[in-house]
């Protein structure tokens, strides 16, 4: 999906305290850093990202088998950042992957929710990119989700323009929580984070449904994409 101006990270946020208070940026983290880590907390909590909506379980949440594809259903979702629809319309790809194509035209393949895409066309803004393909190696260890999980993908990527790189992505299972979305139920849903040095992609996933939430960080640069399923 093409990138949108991304919600403020940190350090954004302490040049912008900055400048408003007419001391410079350099000033500001020497306050932040004098003041500790729940003085930067408080000064920030302003200026904090949209995100789905959670609370704490009433039970625990049981282990979710890995379906046979990433994604059986087309999503329907509000994007936070903008309030505007989106939707990702899966199609079926061989014996366990889908083809996404999301509402810009990005398509991209996967035969698991939370391994890096193997194959994509016009995504990004970056024309070097937009379009390549890469080989995965790894993966084992994240299914059937539970609290602890993880799983480590290799990623040999290399683009329609003959860039290529390597790189690594670590999927956990960090917590399990109920989402919640006007008119609905609370949905029990497991919370999968997957760095992968660059960024950091977290899914709300429904033992059962799939993917109820998600949401992109870049590390410095904040939220790029976060999303909720009507």
């Amino acid at each position: 999906m093409r990138r949108r101006p991304s919600v403020p990270g940190p350090a954004g946020v302490l040049v912008l305290i900055a400048a408003l208070s007419g001391c410079s940026a350099g000033d500001a983290l020497d306050m932040a850093a004098e003041a500790g880590m729940d003085a930067r907390r408080s000064v920030l909590s302003a200026f904090v990202a949209p995100a789905p909506q959670t609370r704490a379980l009433g039970a625990p949440l049981a282990a979710a088998a890995r379906p046979v594809r990433p994604l059986s259903r087309r999503v329907v979702a509000e994007d936070l950042l903008t309030g505007e629809e989106m939707r990702l319309t899966p199609r079926p790809v061989g014996a366990r992957s889908v083809e996404v194509t999301e509402p810009d035209g990005c398509r991209w393949r996967r035969d698991d929710w939370f391994a890096p895409s193997t194959w994509w066309r016009g995504c990004g803004e970056a024309d070097s990119w937009r379009d390549g393909r890469a080989e995965l190696t790894g993966g084992a260890g994240l299914w059937p989700l539970r609290l602890g999980a993880e799983a480590r993908w290799r990623r040999r990527a290399e683009s329609s323009a003959g860039r290529a790189y390597v790189r690594d992505t670590v999927c956990r299972v960090e917590d399990a929580v109920e989402l919640l979305r006007p008119g609905r139920e609370p949905a029990p849903v497991f919370v999968v984070a997957c760095d992968d040095g660059k960024r950091v992609r977290t899914t709300w996933w429904a033992p059962g449904e799939g993917p109820l939430a998600f949401r992109v960080a870049r590390r410095g640069q904040g939220v790029e994409q976060v999303w909720v399923a009507r």
